[in-house]
């Protein structure tokens, strides 16, 4: 199993906040997006429950970003 999300294209999630000085965000892209918790992203469940594309503030871990 990759620990890279292929979502990483497209998601505005990773776009918004990966160049970000937040630690709070380098630790979630580093343990979610490219990571072991690749396959318990809270985004990819939102998509798939809702069928539209989640809001970029919402975090893979599911809190959303002030």
């Amino acid at each position: 199993m990759s620990n890279e999300c292929g979502n990483l294209p497209v998601c505005g999630y990773f776009k918004k906040y990966s160049g970000a000085d937040a630690d709070a965000h380098l630790v979630c892209i580093k343990t979610y997006c490219q990571g072991p918790r690749c396959g318990l992203c809270e985004r990819e469940v939102y998509r798939k429950t809702h069928n539209v594309t989640p809001p970029d503030e919402l975090m893979p871990h599911g809190a959303m970003a002030a």
